[in-house]
């Protein structure tokens, strides 16, 4: 058996007899086979865009107008729905944001997306540096700190910080 192409049909009709219950006991019959080689590691070919029976086909102009309509026609998504998926989208786990990152990485935007993104960009609020906090905002966070002591700690490594400061100003 090869590792190739693990499901390969001589036939239609041996594609349509093929259910579920079997398509899980041939995988469990071809792991197996392959975990008792001798050197015990799986050979089994991982999945790639090429596998996919549709790679490098080009949908006709009618299909991709009925693709078009039926997005178009299709139910508005619930405020359920988009409850659930707000709340998923906020407990990734670290290896998925990890994989997402990776996903943008290197990622090259055109002019007009960069235009696009530039407008949305204007007139929200910036980063403190580019947009300082204002006298009121500062008296209400002193207010808030009144009184606060900080742990011996946090006080040694504020010494250290500003030592570092002081000597870097000497040197130079």
């Amino acid at each position: 058996m090869s590792s190739t192409n693990i499901y390969a049909f001589k036939n239609q009709s041996d594609f349509d007899s093929f259910n579920r219950s079997m398509a899980i006991a041939f995988d469990l019959d071809y792991i197996q086979e392959q975990f008792n080689k001798e050197d015990h590691i799986l050979d089994v070919q991982p999945y790639t865009p090429e596998m996919h029976p549709m790679y490098g086909t080009k949908a006709s102009d009618e299909t991709r107008k009925r693709q078009s309509e039926a997005w178009k026609n299709r139910k508005p998504i619930t405020e359920e729905t988009r409850k659930r998926m707000s709340e998923a989208s906020k407990n990734r786990s670290e290896e998925t944001l990890r994989k997402l990152s990776e996903a943008q990485k290197g990622r090259k935007y055109s002019e007009e997306s960069k235009l696009k993104m530039s407008e949305l960009a204007k007139g929200k609020k910036k980063s403190p540096r580019k947009n300082p906090m204002s006298d009121d905002q500062r008296l209400k966070i002193a207010k808030a700190n009144i009184g606060k002591k900080h742990s011996e700690e946090t006080r040694r490594k504020m010494s250290e910080a500003a030592n570092l400061r002081h000597n870097a100003k000497r040197i130079s």
